[in-house]
């Protein structure tokens, strides 16, 4: 987060010729690096620490990505990328914790409990229901 908020001050400030100075190409790469924090990174990193809001923030921002791939297509499919390398720790018990989320919706939340309580604990099939749903 600190590189991110040195980066918008960065942004901020790039007009100042004398004090700073850019070619283009940092120019753009500076920019596309302060809108992807701005309109995704900042929302996750500040809703993070709360352990039952993270599985289905990493999915809301899976899913982020998706949808930023119309403005950005190189960064969402490394940012998506980078992510699903992280999902391990999404297990079975984890996903439970989705049931105490208010940003989950009680639809999400039944197919969750059924999804757990039958023989069949797929992951996929969550994260699917998730998809059709969110």
């Amino acid at each position: 987060m600190a590189k991110l908020i040195y980066a918008m001050k960065i942004y901020l400030f790039r007009n100042q010729q004398d004090v700073l100075k850019l070619t283009l190409k940092e120019q753009g790469q500076l920019e596309r690096f302060v809108w992807f924090g701005a309109l995704l990174y900042t929302k996750t990193w500040i809703s993070a620490p709360c352990a039952t809001k993270a599985p289905a923030g990493d999915l809301q921002l899976w899913l982020d990505f998706r949808h930023y791939e119309n403005t950005d297509p190189a960064i969402s499919t490394a940012a998506r990328k980078v992510l699903e390398n992280h999902l391990w720790y999404l297990s079975d018990e984890l996903v439970g914790l989705s049931l105490f989320s208010d940003n989950v919706s009680p639809v999400v939340k039944s197919a969750i409990l059924f999804l757990q309580t039958s023989t069949k604990k797929v992951m996929l099939g969550f994260l699917s229901v998730c998809l059709f749903v969110c």
